[in-house]
């Protein structure tokens, strides 16, 4: 199940536009685009790369393990239920399937993995890797709040230098 996530991206005469429109826009203003998107892009895989002292393959590994966790609380939301009520396959995600998503070696992924959990911010049920928690927040979100804060204001300029290229589209 993928979530619909946002509102419908308008036209200026509030007309909802095709994910193909969008894109048409996007190829004829292809300059404008690639520039926002590299920008954007540059700019945010710098910020994670400071924040993880380098290592990529160890952000990439915690940001699928975040998106099987949010995958989880959006389905939670829509059905009523709570994370704990969920079965370990659908909160966590095993060794083996982040290695083939990520294409880092197993063993590479596995020591990642245990660097993370020993930080406090994974843990394994069933074999299964998820995200610690604290409350309703993940443990590393505290220690990537910064991180998380910028990207915040990245991802809205982002979002607002896009919008201004589909036709001073509305959300």
């Amino acid at each position: 199940m993928k979530p619909q996530i946002g509102k419908a991206v308008r036209d200026a005469d509030g007309r909802r536009l095709t994910q193909k429109e969008v894109e048409a826009t996007f190829a004829s203003s292809y300059v404008e685009y690639q520039y926002h998107l590299v920008n954007f892009l540059a700019d945010h895989l710098a910020d994670v790369s400071r924040a993880f002292t380098g290592d990529m393959q160890k952000a990439m590994i915690l940001a699928i393990i975040g998106q099987v966790h949010l995958n989880m609380m959006m389905a939670n939301t829509a059905t009523g239920r709570n994370a704990p009520d969920q079965p370990s396959d659908r909160r966590g995600i095993t060794t083996n399937r982040l290695s083939d998503t990520t294409g880092i070696p197993r063993e590479t992924t596995r020591r990642k993995l245990i660097e993370m959990e020993k930080s406090g911010w994974l843990v394994r049920h069933d074999g299964y890797w998820a995200l610690a928690m604290d409350g309703h927040d993940a443990v590393a979100r505290h220690g990537l709040s910064d991180l998380d804060t910028r990207a915040v204001t990245r991802v809205a300029t982002f979002f607002l230098a896009l919008s201004g290229l589909v036709g001073g589209g509305k959300v």
